[in-house]
This record gives structure tokens, sequence and C-alpha cells, in this order.
């Protein structure tokens, strides 16, 4: 799908409005402002239920029909964001849906299926201010955003509705996925975080470079139960290829996993023994969300990237270190276009190839942590500090 080039001519509102094209609306992090997923504060709520369109995988978790509201929809606002902040991703896999009676489910809403505390609170926390580093690990001398998915300090009276309790002889775990990022309509005004391609074009042309620092905090520490498997990292989606839904254009993803552990989770060692993997399919009916209706996904780690494409890994091609305090700090910078020109070449993990002769939007880049809570495994705390992300030239 052509990227319609027309828009970006004659852009001075754009460029008023404070998100410079192909870059992100707060490069380098310093405006605190974020903001949760739906455009309205009571969607998801009895007054403003939720509405299933498109379905992509009728077999998905993710089902295409289920509860529509719930008795709290988790919607969370830091700072003061207008049309310009950073947006958050709060979700909990099969747990949306646990004791939906008759459109009502128990927990919230796709995307919002928790609150966000802060960091050092149990279950999702996010931050965009320093830490004392004396408050549960915090890193010391930080001003990056934070965000964090800890079971290990979630109250037993609360644990039953975070672990899905299976029939005896089945597996009890969930997973937990926490992500927030630069989203084209979502917080980054009308103008896309990125444009692959295009390295002629006098706007978004030499913004290729996606840089930024990270440090990692991952515990194995407690009883209670929780994180058999858990990895993090970044995601991008791309719009090409058609339209996905009526008027709603065709979203291909990049997941780059920057670490990745499986303590005690019996017989896996990582999700991707050969470096990378697809999936095609991935569902997410819910027409008030950006993801919706779905996304095809293609998963990569960094060290398997940084092998075969090295142009596209330009800043350390290792993956994150962790420590149960610190965490190592490591600088990332990532040539957008020829990591997906080179994943393109070397294997194909698209359902529709990647073109490299029209310019293609990346509506959205992001950062994620995702845990696999299970009963009677190490708990889980995974702490990652973001920082001094942009997307620029080299």
């Amino acid at each position: 799908m052509k990227f319609p080039r027309d828009l970006y001519v004659g852009s001075a509102l754009a460029l008023l409005a404070g998100t410079a094209l192909g870059q992100f609306w707060d490069q380098g992090m310093n405006q605190e402002a974020a903001r949760s997923d739906f455009n309205s504060p009571t969607r998801g709520l009895p007054e403003e239920p939720i509405t299933y369109g498109v379905c992509l995988n009728p077999a998905s978790i993710y089902s295409c029909d289920g509860p529509v509201y719930w008795p709290e929809n988790n919607w969370t606002v830091i700072g003061y964001p207008t049309d310009r902040y950073w947006v958050i991703h709060a979700n909990n896999a099969e747990m949306w849906r646990k004791g939906s009676v008759d459109g009502r489910g128990l927990n919230g809403p796709p995307g919002q299926t928790r609150s966000i505390g802060v960091p050092g609170e149990w279950g999702h926390g996010f931050h965009m201010a320093h830490i004392d580093h004396s408050v549960d690990g915090g890193i010391p001398a930080d001003d990056g955003w934070h965000f964090i998915i800890n079971t290990d300090l979630i109250p037993d009276d609360e644990r039953a509705s975070w672990v899905e309790i299976n029939p005896p002889g089945e597996r009890s775990d969930i997973n937990y996925h926490l992500s927030f990022g630069a989203r084209q309509n979502r917080g980054n005004g009308n103008t896309p975080p990125a444009v692959l391609n295009g390295f002629d074009h006098p706007y978004y042309g030499s913004a290729q470079y996606l840089k930024f620092e990270a440090q990692q905090i991952a515990s194995d520490s407690g009883t209670k139960g929780g994180g058999s498997y858990r990895f993090s990292g970044i995601y991008l989606t791309a719009e090409w290829g058609g339209e996905a839904a009526p008027g709603v254009p065709h979203q291909r993803g990049l997941f780059i996993t920057l670490f990745e552990d499986a303590l005690d989770h019996p017989g896996l060692d990582t999700q991707f023994p050969l470096g990378w993997t697809t999936n095609p399919n991935w569902n997410w009916p819910f027409e008030q969300s950006f993801f919706y209706p779905g996304v095809d996904w293609a998963f990569v780690t960094i060290d398997y990237l940084d092998a075969i494409c090295p142009d596209a890994v330009l800043g350390s091609g290792d993956r994150l270190v962790p420590n149960p305090v610190l965490g190592n700090s490591t600088f990332y910078k990532f040539h957008l276009t020829k990591a997906f020109r080179c994943l393109e070449a070397v294997h194909s993990p698209w359902s529709v190839p990647f073109p490299s002769d029209v310019d293609v939007p990346v509506n959205g880049i992001f950062w994620f942590q995702e845990a696999s809570n299970a009963e009677n495994t190490p708990a889980t705390r995974m702490w990652m500090q973001v920082d001094n992300a942009k997307v620029s030239s080299i």
C-alpha cells in the first residue's frame, strides 16, 4: 500500500502541533504524559460497552465474542495528556473474559485488564520520573520511564483473580503483558513515529534510526507463584498489504526480544530456538483498540537479528542482562528499514512480503514486558527502564 506522501506536503500544521514527521512526539522522553488505549474514559463500562468487529482468527484466545463491559475499565491517565501522550497497553491473556456472565466480564477489558500503579507496588506499574533507589530496588540516578510487572507481592486474597485456576492435572497459568510507546492517532498525533523506505523524502527520509537506552531488573525470588517464562524488548507495527477490516489497514509487526528466560518452565528454554518465529493471525477483534483487528507478527531475538542483519543493529547486539537490583545499562540503535528488509530477504516472515519500493508507515513503536505466571514457580518481578528514546537520523 502506497503511503500517502501528500500527507506530508505542506505539513506545517503537524509541525506546529509539536510532532516532527517520522519521529516521536516526545523525542528523548521529557514530557510526562501517558494514557490508556481507549479514547473514552468510560469505554468498557456498562454505559459504553466495547464492540466486536472483524475476526481474523476464530480459534484465538482473543475470541470473536465475549463480554462487552466490566465493573472497572482501568482507564489510566498520567500527567496532562491532550492529543500528545505515551500510550499504555496492560493485558492479561484470558483474564479479560474470565467470569463472563450475560456480557459482563470480571476483571477489565482487553488492553486495560488491570489498573496501573507505580513500580514497587504489586501488579502493573508505570512511572515517568526518578525513583529513589532505596524503594524496592529502584535504579540510582535514573531519569527514564519505568514499567514493572510484579506478581511476587500480590496479596493472597487477590491472587485468584490474577492466576487462572484450571482443573487438576492442567497447568494454571496466565500471561501478563505491559507495554508503552508512541502510536499514531493514540498520542503521537496524526503522524507515524517512523516511516520505512522513502530514503529520499525531505521530511522523514533520514529518520531511519530507533535509539534508546534500557536497563532490566528481573528477580526470581519469592514463593507465591509466577514467572516461569518471561521476556521483554520492543515491538513495532507497520501498515502494508491492503485492509484487514473496512477502512483499517492491515498491520504487520515485529517483536525484537532483548531479554528472555524460562526459569523452572518444564521443557522450555526459549520461545525462539531458531532465533525467530511468526504468528500471522494474532486476533484482536475489539473495534475501539488501536490493535484492531489484529497483527501479522514476526518475532526475532536481538542476538539473532545482529547475526543475520548486522547493518540493522548499530548499537548493542547483546541481550539485556538482568540483575535483581540494578540491571545493566545498554544502548540500542536499530536501522528500522534495514531490519524489515533483511528479515524479508532471509525468512519472509509475514504473510504479505514487505515491500521495498513504497513508503511504509510504522504506526507504533513500543517497549514491552511479558511473563507467564504459573503456580508454584518463581515469582516475577520484571522492571525495565527506558530512557532517551528517539527516532532520528544517525
